[in-house]
């Protein structure tokens, strides 16, 4: 089973947003974990479409569908670069990490 969360970028400032569906309302939340996941092609191309229309009323730019896998209460995202998308850059936790300083 493959689950894909719908992606893209605020045209405002270059964000990251990731789509979320309730009650039938289609919105753009900033939480990746936040997003709504499907395993359905038609769901995830219905959510493309609807997202191709922000992006001609000039919200969001170059949205696409991310594989994500079940994790626990939510998912993960497969690719490393979607997870950096996610959770920001790697170089500055690593040394925090590694340093224990900021």
């Amino acid at each position: 089973m493959t689950l894909f969360v719908v992606t893209a970028n605020l045209l405002a400032d270059g964000g990251v947003r990731w789509l979320r569906a309730e009650a039938g309302h289609l919105a753009w939340t900033s939480v990746a974990l936040d997003a709504s996941t499907t395993e359905d092609a038609h769901q995830r191309d219905a959510w493309l479409a609807a997202a191709e229309a922000d992006v001609a009323r000039n919200l969001i730019v170059a949205p696409y569908a991310v594989e994500v896998a079940s994790h626990g209460d939510g998912f993960r995202h497969v690719s490393v670069r979607e997870r950096v998308r996610a959770n920001g850059p790697t170089v500055g936790n690593s040394l925090v990490a590694a340093t224990g300083r900021a």
